[in-house]
């Protein structure tokens, strides 16, 4: 539906954005959203994964057209989100985005429709409102959102300080190698001998 978001708040790396272990993996942002045709509008489910916070995003959807007016609904909170120069935004609005909230670890869920002058859309909520709560919010989101940047440094810095090292007990033993480039680990029992990558431990022989 060419539907993207975009936090505006501090918000965590993409899960996988250190290439160095998983060179094949791409990174996956922690926040994901999808869009469904749903009744003449667009159904957007978007899923905030960080469990340490919330997060404040920007929503666009591409492809509407530019001068219709649209409402943007929360359904389940009866709520409106509405422009800044009035109840409905125009196609052409909702390319440039529209800024809206998730709770941390939950899916969020907006409908973007046709809007109609006597509509029932329950509570206004004005940009200047979504700033508002933001602007209050983001010393706490800063701070959650300082503490995993720490931790994902930790974590980095301690990846980086590992060594692989020949380690035997019984009749088995673990072997470090390389073959083509890569680094590799070999178990040994007897005559059996398994080789694995360390690119994302794929089994080579």
């Amino acid at each position: 539906e060419g539907l993207t978001v975009v936090p505006e708040s501090p918000y965590p790396d993409p899960v996988g954005s250190d290439r160095t272990y998983f060179p094949d993996l791409p990174p996956n942002a922690l926040l994901q959203a999808v869009g469904y045709r749903h009744d003449g509008g667009i159904l957007a489910a978007v899923g905030n994964f960080w469990e340490k916070g919330e997060v404040f995003f920007r929503l666009t959807v591409a492809g509407l057209d530019e001068r219709q007016a649209y409402a943007v609904l929360d359904p389940e909170g009866r709520r409106l989100f509405a422009a800044a120069a009035g109840d409905a935004h125009t196609g052409a609005d909702l390319a440039r985005g529209v800024l809206l909230h998730a709770g941390a670890l939950r899916w969020a869920f907006f409908t973007v429709e046709p809007y109609r002058a006597d509509g029932d859309y329950g509570d206004r909520v004005g940009p200047d409102a979504v700033r508002a709560a933001m602007a209050e919010r983001l010393p706490v989101i800063a701070a959650a959102a300082e503490r995993e940047r720490a931790l994902d440094a930790k974590s980095a810095a301690e990846n980086r300080r590992s060594e692989l090292r020949t380690m035997t007990q019984g009749g088995l033993s673990c072997q470090p190698g390389e073959a083509a480039g890569e680094q590799t680990l070999t178990f040994a029992a007897g005559d059996n001998r398994l080789v694995l990558s360390l690119d994302g431990m794929a089994v080579k022989q």
